[in-house]
C-alpha cells in the first residue's frame, strides 16, 4: 500500500489495507487483472443513461477507484454527466465543499 499510494495519509492507508485484507482474494485478483468489466458492453450501456448523473472522482494518487482516463471515458458517453474531481480524497466519502456539490446536484434533479 505504501508503494502504490505514497501520498495517502498513513492512517488512511493502514485502514484501507485492513479493509482489503478482509476481501476475498479472488475479488482482488479480478480487479488487479482488470477482468471486472468482462462481458459488459460499456460503450452501449453508458450511452443508454439519460438521467442526470453526478460522478464524484477522487485522486488516483490517494487511492481513487477511477483514473482520469476512466472519468474522461464516461464523460464522453453519458449525456447529462456532471463531474466533481476531488484532489484531497482517494476512495473515501466527500466532506465540506464536495458534499455541498452533491446537495446542489440533488436539488437540481
Amino acid at each position: 500500500m505504501a508503494e502504490k499510494y505514497p501520498k495517502m495519509d498513513p492512517q488512511k492507508r493502514k485502514a484501507r489495507a485492513a479493509t482489503l485484507a478482509k476481501v476475498d482474494p479472488a475479488v482482488i485478483a479480478v480487479q488487479l487483472e482488470q477482468r471486472h468489466m468482462e462481458g459488459f458492453a460499456a460503450d452501449a450501456l453508458l450511452r443508454q443513461i439519460d438521467c442526470p448523473v453526478l460522478l464524484i472522482a477522487g485522486n488516483p494518487e490517494l487511492g481513487s477507484a477511477l483514473r482520469t482516463e476512466n472519468v474522461d471515458y464516461m464523460a464522453a458517453r453519458i449525456q447529462h454527466l456532471e463531474t466533481v474531481r476531488m484532489q484531497a480524497i482517494g476512495h473515501g466519502l466527500p466532506v465540506g465543499e464536495p458534499l455541498e456539490r452533491v446537495r446542489l446536484f440533488l436539488e437540481s434533479v
